[in-house]
């Protein structure tokens, strides 16, 4: 198992590019990778502290009834959004940029 920090460089490559090509294969690939994510407890060992609204990777405008740690959020979209063998998604794509976005700003969730 790769250690948290590599499951996060390798994310931001995949997250690159499906932003930008789109394919199929880069989100399955995304989804497996978050999900281990998710299942090792990875972001933990990174700094989350579930703090989300002061959170690099945060989602301040999130909804009280939606996931504020964008990552997560992500995860439930593309599990929600399944965008089968067809190329192309415009909302996941744009979530995928704006997860990279967050993720790029800091490696770490919490700010520093």
């Amino acid at each position: 198992m790769p250690g948290a920090m590599t499951l996060i460089e390798e994310i931001k490559k995949v997250l690159g590019a499906y932003a930008k090509n789109a394919k199929p294969e880069s989100m399955f690939t995304l989804r497996d990778m978050l999900r281990e994510l998710d299942r090792t407890e990875a972001l933990k060992q990174i700094g989350c502290n579930e703090n989300c609204p002061v959170c690099t990777w945060g989602n301040p405008d999130a909804r009280a009834w939606e996931n504020h740690c964008r990552i997560w959020a992500f995860l439930e979209l593309i599990e929600d959004q399944d965008p089968g063998r067809k190329r192309g998604n415009a909302v996941v794509q744009r979530e995928a940029a704006e997860l990279l976005k967050a993720i790029e700003v800091s490696n770490r969730p919490t700010q520093q």
